[in-house]
C-alpha cells in the first residue's frame, strides 16, 4: 500500500531505497517515508474510533472492527493497535479462560476472520504472526478450570451442590441419566 502511494508521488526514484528519503534523510519503511512527506495520516484517528468503540462494542464486534481497520485503513502500525486493545478483543474468552489464553484466542479469530476476507496475517507484516500449536492446549487448562469449579462449589448452596452432582457423575458414566432438565427464575443466580 504505501509503496504504492510513493510510486504515484516520488519523482525520479530510481531504486526502492531512493523513495524512501525524504528531505534527504533515509526513512526505515515506507510507511515512514508516506508519512513524512504528508501522504498519509498517523494511526491517531484508528486508536480514537477503537477507544470510542471498547465503550459500546462487545469483544467480537471489536475483533470484526480491528479487521475492518487493517483491510480498509491501512494504520501505520497495526501491531501498536493490537497491543493497546487486544484485552478489548478478548474480554468475552478471558471470562473462560485465562488472559493469555484468551489473548491468543482472539487473535486466532482475528486471522479467521482475515482469512473470510482472503487476507491473512503475512499480508500485515508488522502485526505477530502467529504459530501452529495445539487448539485444546491452548484453549484449555484443566488445572484453572478446576480451581476456577472448586471456588464457585463453595458459594453454591446445597440443592446447586445437588445438581452439579448429578452433572458430574453423568459425566463420569456414573449414570444412566444424560439428560437434564433445568428450571430457574431469571436473576436467581
Amino acid at each position: 500500500f504505501h509503496l504504492r502511494i510513493l510510486l504515484n508521488h516520488v519523482k525520479g526514484a530510481t531504486s526502492f531505497d531512493e523513495l524512501k528519503i525524504v528531505d534527504g534523510e533515509p526513512c526505515q519503511t515506507f510507511a515512514q517515508a508516506c508519512l513524512e512527506l504528508g501522504l498519509v495520516e498517523d494511526d491517531k484517528e484508528w486508536e480514537k474510533v477503537l477507544k470510542e468503540a471498547r465503550l459500546s462494542l462487545m469483544p467480537y464486534q471489536m475483533r470484526m472492527l480491528f479487521v475492518r481497520l487493517l483491510i480498509h485503513c491501512n494504520p501505520l502500525a497495526p501491531e501498536a493497535l493490537w497491543e493497546e486493545f487486544k484485552e478489548d478483543m478478548s474480554d468475552d474468552f478471558a471470562k473462560h479462560m485465562p488472559l493469555e489464553n484468551a489473548i491468543k484466542k482472539a487473535y486466532r479469530e482475528i486471522e479467521r476472520i482475515l482469512e473470510i476476507e482472503n487476507k491473512s496475517l503475512s499480508d500485515f507484516p508488522t502485526m505477530p504472526q502467529t504459530v501452529e500449536f495445539d487448539e485444546d492446549y491452548d484453549i484449555y487448562d484443566p488445572i484453572y478450570d478446576q480451581q476456577i469449579g472448586e471456588q464457585m462449589l463453595i458459594v453454591m448452596n446445597d440443592e446447586q451442590k445437588s445438581v452439579v452432582e448429578k452433572f458430574c457423575d453423568a459425566s463420569e458414566e456414573k449414570s444412566d441419566q444424560k439428560l437434564f432438565y433445568l428450571d430457574g427464575p431469571g436473576g436467581s443466580g
